[in-house]
């Protein structure tokens, strides 16, 4: 699937709308993916595989698991991402869970990524 006409136009789809995700805000990958009709996997999949300059230019760190936590694996990731929200006022707690999510948590309808809700037949 990685070079698949779908592929491209998911990660395409996913970046745009991970992209509009202001600062101090955060999505899911829930979110995200219901928008474009996929499985959050999909989504948390594509913000994992970023290369480096991808990773410097979208803010994938305002993407987080349903109920606001910080999950991935990866520690140095995950480290990263806490770093990234803070900064931004998003605050995890010791869990690395957002404290404030419902008032930081954004539908990815509401963003103004020119994605269309979408739905497969």
């Amino acid at each position: 699937m990685a070079n698949s006409a779908a592929y491209n136009r998911i990660k395409r789809d996913i970046l745009a709308m991970t992209s509009s995700i202001p600062a101090g805000s955060v999505s899911t990958y829930k979110s995200l993916a219901g928008h474009i009709d996929v499985v959050p996997r999909h989504v948390a999949y594509i913000l994992a595989t970023l290369d480096d300059t991808e990773r410097a230019l979208i803010p994938w760190h305002r993407v987080v698991s349903d109920g606001g936590a910080i999950s991935t694996a990866n520690k140095a990731r995950a480290h990263d991402q806490v770093v990234r929200l803070t900064a931004e006022g998003v605050i995890p707690d010791q869990q690395r869970k957002i404290i404030n999510f419902a008032q930081v948590f954004v539908e990815a309808g509401a963003l103004d990524s020119g994605v269309e809700l979408q739905r497969r037949l």
